[in-house]
């Protein structure tokens, strides 16, 4: 799969290299001090759209409860969710898919996927799409600037909390149910586990409109359930911690 991350944005100085906005910034900041980079200069592929698109996911990894750990695993369960893949057939004749890459969306048809993403990201989170766009560190404009100003300070972000429940408490029955349907899924033989961790985002955002309060348990259910896939827990202790943790938040609600 091709690279989808946008390039460092730089710009020269003082015979060195700053980062031109705050988002290279932070990127910037996930490497130790003294790493190697070859760098080539070349011309800005991506709109300022698209760098924003990057910019809101690291923003939904670091301060939202989602069941993904990382940017790029995002990325592609959000692809997978809103039919951003080819599909063909092995040699064998087995129907299988790839996702596509981001770059080869037009801008309308990455335009579309970026508001059908956001609206899903604010399903899956309970934050609300429009705060993620005004938090997300700034990506600077679609030309590079031709001065060497220093990049802008990150803001202050507000946390990304789902917002609290001001109804009653959810049934526990409920949770139990989706318990088992997670869990269930997880266990399906008759699929290979990539197809499994894929499918996972489906049942989360079906159980999000039975359960429209409970974002975070839902997140805990699918991340357990991606553990009974790759083999890290077993059912039965996935299922065990998930009751508990739902009696629990049913008894502080």
């Amino acid at each position: 799969m091709k690279n989808e991350l946008p390039p460092f944005r730089m710009i020269a100085k003082a015979g060195g290299l700053v980062p031109a906005d705050a988002y290279t910034a932070e990127r910037l900041d996930t490497y130790p001090n003294g790493s190697p980079m070859l760098m080539q200069p070349v011309t800005d592929p991506m709109s300022k759209r698209r760098k924003q698109y990057w910019a809101i996911l690291s923003l939904v990894i670091r301060d939202c409860p989602c069941p993904w750990r990382s940017v790029r695993d995002a990325s592609n369960a959000l692809k997978d969710h809103l039919g951003i893949v080819d599909r063909g057939h092995t040699v064998a004749g087995v129907p299988t898919r790839y996702l596509r890459s981001l770059n080869d969306l037009t801008e309308p048809e990455f335009e579309t996927f970026f508001e059908d993403a956001m609206m899903l990201l604010h399903r899956v989170t309970g934050v609300d799409p429009t705060t993620l766009k005004k938090e997300a560190s700034d990506t600077g404009d679609d030309a590079m600037p031709a001065g060497g100003n220093s990049p802008a300070t990150p803001g202050e972000d507000g946390g990304g909390k789902p917002p609290q429940s001001s109804t009653a408490a959810v049934d526990n029955s409920l949770k139990a149910e989706a318990v088992d349907k997670f869990l269930q899924y997880a266990c399906d033989d008759s699929l290979s586990p990539e197809v499994r961790l894929d499918g996972l985002l489906n049942i989360l955002v079906a159980w999000v409109e039975r359960l429209p309060d409970e974002a975070q348990f839902l997140n805990a259910c699918m991340a357990r359930a991606a553990d009974v896939i790759n083999g890290k827990t077993t059912k039965k202790a996935a299922k065990s911690y998930l009751l508990a943790l739902a009696s629990k938040e049913g008894k502080s609600e």
